[in-house]
């Protein structure tokens, strides 16, 4: 009687045992998976429109790394993420790139870059601003005047608008920003430039 007790009570510790070996190893598994999950960045912080979401329904996106690119994944399609600024372009009128270098080389101060081999057959040059670059490409056909696109070129101090007026080139006041000091003025082909200043 006591021999089948002891025999029942030590099958008994031995399927508990197991269970909770069992039951440590799940918990060692969601540990791992929610200190991963915990690792990624909120939905919020590469959308900052979109309100933080609880974790129930963030749950449903899977961030993924592919190619050491970070990708967020949603069922419905994919959603890739976009990392910085590589290039803007703006215009000039053909055959007027030595005109235009003089200016935004010269009178600007800004650096030229040597444009691919594949690329130079299509006239224009390259600028290198900080860490973007500004392409400048040619085009007939079109007022420049008659459009507000625009780059703003960040400066230490807007007392670079005195080497512009030297220039001759005619400086239009902005409308006032909170933490700024800008102002604008058209490049000799129309194109609108801003200046900007933190404060």
């Amino acid at each position: 009687m006591l021999l089948g007790i002891a025999c029942t009570i030590s099958n008994h510790n031995r399927h508990f045992a197991g269970s909770i070996r069992h039951f440590a190893s799940s918990i060692r598994h969601f540990g791992g998976s929610i200190r991963r999950f915990a690792s990624y960045p909120s939905l919020s912080q590469f959308y900052p429109s979109v309100p933080k979401i609880s974790f129930k329904k963030r749950s449903l996106w899977t961030l993924v790394e592919v190619d050491k690119e970070k990708k967020l994944f949603q069922d419905k399609g994919e959603i890739y993420m976009i990392i910085g600024l590589h290039h803007a372009q703006i215009t000039i009128p053909k055959g007027a790139e030595e005109e235009a270098k003089h200016f935004y080389s010269t009178v600007l101060g800004l650096k030229e870059i040597e444009k691919p081999d594949s690329l130079k057959g299509r006239g224009g040059f390259w600028l290198q601003v900080g860490g973007i670059e500004v392409h400048v490409g040619t085009e007939d056909g079109f007022d420049r005047l008659t459009t507000k696109a625009h780059i703003a070129y960040q400066v230490d101090d807007v007392c670079y608008k005195k080497r512009l007026t030297e220039q001759h080139i005619v400086i239009l006041d902005s409308v006032p920003i909170p933490h700024f000091e800008r102002f604008e003025f058209r490049d000799p082909f129309g194109n609108r430039v801003e200046i900007i200043q933190a404060l």
